[in-house]
């Protein structure tokens, strides 16, 4: 009834707008199928909409503060680009960047002006993130997925295959889902608080330590704001059956001890290595020696990218190198060490200031400060006057931002198009609360 209701009040919608509509909601459940199909819908969702801004004359999307900001950036990723290294593949990730930015604009005129896209959404959304908990829950269980994907000695990847990325979907998924819920409903159900405890634990069994991370994160900000409008006495359950799931994978799976704890500590270098068995097994854990006598940042490997990043920073301090010129640059003898040869350096804000240079590193600032300073008027102001559960929508939705920079961990690549399509996507939904609530209608 619910779904047929919806679908009902979808006929009298224009076919552009129908169109936009569906290739938007349509971008996350392709993810699993891999790079192509959600990038081409996302294309031709910022196509489309580009067609209604001019039909419909839509200039408040473009003449706000946030668009000028990005447009500057593109602007000078492009420039930077054709005097880079290597300007062809450069400019095959800048010339067409902005397009991310377009489909979080999309995001935002679907969000204020079409009342069942937030309904739409939620369903879309909540379906795919159960697919994806269940699909890797089996695959821990059994040994493959419901496609045939087989796990990795210390890792899951449910339906991405070769792609170690699932608890990274699941992170980047829930603040918006969570976000979503808020905006259709006055409170939050069980249903979707158990949900939630099932993500955290299946984030967890990915063996994906900084998603791990990310998820306890948002999970402060989650506990503590849906206690405003539901029983504590769940709240505390939940957090227990949590805790009490993951400390019984830890005391009955050694893989996943090993991945979770072990590693962490032994290449790190936080003991001796006798202490706590550190073998030097780089096929399962990455190659680590536990006797110089310093603490390693993250892993031995991490640190040569991040010093390799630093020295190109070094060597191009304010322009930096150009996007994606990393793995070009760092087998150079300039910049080369025993583990820094890879795509990226596997932090946002090396990358950014190897990259991109004091310049890159000025706009990622200004980002940072913005979306803090937003966080901190919605929980300390009292000059904000936005219903309750709105404001937790807010609140959930910025966290999703913040997420993208908590430039202290490690990382994937900032501008590959793969996960470009996850950090823009809530952008649409804040630039919707931030104009409205910030800004003025």
């Amino acid at each position: 009834m619910y779904i047929s209701k919806i679908t009902s009040e979808l006929k009298n919608k224009s076919i552009l707008n129908l169109s936009l509509l569906l290739c938007v909601i349509l971008v996350v459940p392709l993810y699993a199928s891999g790079p192509f199909l959600p990038d081409l819908f996302l294309s031709i969702a910022v196509i489309i909409f580009l067609i209604i801004s001019l039909k419909e004359k839509l200039k408040k999307f473009y003449l706000n503060g946030y668009s000028k900001f990005f447009a500057i950036l593109f602007v000078y990723m492009i420039f930077r680009s054709f005097f880079s290294l290597n300007p062809e593949v450069s400019l095959q990730s800048s010339l067409f960047y902005f397009r991310f930015y377009v489909f979080s604009l999309a995001v935002w005129y679907l969000i204020s002006t079409e009342p069942n896209f937030k309904k739409f959404l939620f369903i879309i959304l909540s379906l795919t993130l159960i697919f994806v908990l269940l699909d890797t829950l089996y695959q821990y269980l059994f040994g493959f997925d419901f496609f045939g994907f087989e796990s990795k000695t210390h890792r899951l990847s449910g339906p991405f295959d070769d792609e170690l990325i699932v608890g990274s979907f699941i992170v980047k998924i829930l603040p918006v889902l969570y976000s979503i819920n808020f905006l259709c409903f006055t409170k939050i159900s069980k249903k979707m608080i158990y949900l939630f405890i099932l993500s955290i634990f299946i984030v967890f069994l990915s063996g994906e330590r900084t998603s791990f991370f990310i998820v306890c994160f948002f999970s402060l900000f989650f506990f503590i704001f849906i206690s405003i409008n539901n029983k504590k006495i769940i709240i505390l359950l939940s957090i227990i059956l949590t805790a009490a799931s993951i400390l019984a994978v830890l005391i009955f799976d050694k893989t996943r001890f090993d991945r979770m704890v072990k590693y962490p500590i032994c290449a790190m270098n936080l003991v001796k290595i006798d202490s706590l068995e550190c073998e030097r097994n780089e096929n399962t854990y990455g190659k680590y020696v536990g006797d110089k006598g310093r603490m390693v940042i993250f892993s031995e490997a991490h640190e040569g990218h991040y010093k390799s990043a630093i020295k190109m920073f070094l060597d191009s301090p304010i322009f930096g190198q150009g996007i994606k010129m990393y793995r070009y640059l760092c087998g150079d003898e300039r910049f080369v060490n025993l583990n820094s040869c890879t795509t990226h350096p596997h932090n946002t804000l090396l990358q950014i200031l190897a990259e991109l240079g004091l310049i890159g590193f000025i706009f990622l600032l200004f980002v940072i400060f913005k979306i803090y300073q937003t966080l901190f008027k919605l929980i300390f102001s009292k000059k904000i006057i936005i219903q309750n559960n709105e404001k937790i929508s807010f609140i959930f939705i910025t966290v999703a931002i913040i997420q993208t920079f908590l430039i202290f961990l490690p990382s994937g690549q900032f501008f590959n198009n793969y996960l470009s399509i996850l950090y823009y996507f809530p952008l649409g939904i804040f630039l919707n609360f931030h104009y409205n609530h910030f800004n003025g209608k």
